[in-house]
């Protein structure tokens, strides 16, 4: 998980700025504000969290790493938190990571909660001789992430987010390392104020657009990727019962489309188990019932 190489360009300096110049426009589209990738309303919304996925992943690329950890936590309901994340990791390093609870140990996710300045996961090695800790970073490693850092991002009213590149070569020389950590904070910061402002043009739930227990798994059932027969046969309902219940979700959340239901459900934290786009399910965390992962299904 950890590892620092020498060389002032190991970041790849010419490829971050081809980046910039080739999504130019997709990072402007945000207006005065600051650089952005939204693409606003109507039945746009969803893909627009595909669309970061994929800038995402082409400016991991740009900057020599393979993998991406975006972690948003928006206070879009005072109570509840609205927390999702967009990623490329491996499937298998996901499952294991869960199946060992590594979020409880993990120093990376400690130094996010506690710190606002970039770190390299070597720097965070570093200071932690556990064994368990060190397991941990071994283990990454073996699934390909032995190398990374990390970016925190801070929004008014409380919203915060992570942007984490692993899996290739992180610059020793400190000027090449605050050129990358400055990159990447930027991109980064665009991504937020798009997500910020998706959430935002999706309104507030009123009380009365609260789902019901089948609504919201019909509903998830689609942000999962099933069909609708497949969620019939999860739920042991028929085919049109299905479409019924998805038909209710869009008319109680003022919405005309699936994916607008979705993204509405998932921002105002109506959509509760953790899922991944790939089909497998990990089991929700209690303190955390609103967590959505959306894992890119390119590696």
């Amino acid at each position: 998980m950890a590892g620092v190489c020498d060389g002032t360009d190991a970041f790849g300096a010419e490829q971050v700025r081809e980046f910039f110049v080739k999504n130019e426009k997709t990072l402007k589209a945000a207006g005065a504000t600051g650089p952005g990738a939204v693409v606003q309303g109507g039945d746009r919304e969803l893909q627009t969290l595909k669309h970061a996925s994929q800038l995402c992943e082409e400016y991991a690329l740009s900057c020599g790493q393979r993998f991406y950890f975006f972690s948003f936590r928006l206070p879009l309901l005072p109570a509840q938190p609205s927390q999702f994340a967009l990623t490329n990791y491996p499937r298998g390093w996901l499952e294991h990571y869960r199946d060992r609870s590594y979020i409880k140990i993990d120093p990376v996710v400690q130094r996010i909660m506690s710190s606002l300045q970039p770190f390299t996961w070597s720097a965070v090695a570093a200071e932690n001789s556990h064994p368990a800790v060190i397991e941990l970073f071994q283990e990454a490693t073996a699934h390909g992430l032995d190398g990374g850092f990390c970016v925190p991002l801070y929004a008014p009213h409380g919203a915060h987010a992570a942007l984490t590149l692993s899996g290739g070569a992180v610059p020793a020389d400190s000027q090449a390392l605050r050129s990358l950590f400055g990159n990447t904070w930027m991109f980064g910061v665009s991504v937020l104020d798009s997500v910020l402002k998706l959430a935002a043009s999706s309104g507030s739930p009123r009380r009365s657009s609260e789902l019901t227990e089948r609504q919201e798994q019909a509903l998830t059932g689609i942000a999962q990727g099933q069909t609708l027969d497949e969620i019939a046969q999860d739920l042991g309902v028929s085919l049109p019962r299905v479409k019924d219940l998805v038909s209710t979700c869009c008319t109680k959340l003022g919405v005309t489309t699936r994916e607008q239901a979705i993204v509405r459900a998932l921002t105002s934290g109506q959509i509760h188990p953790v899922t991944y786009s790939s089909g497998f399910k990990i089991p929700m965390d209690p303190s955390r019932p609103d967590s959505l992962f959306i894992r890119s299904d390119r590696s």
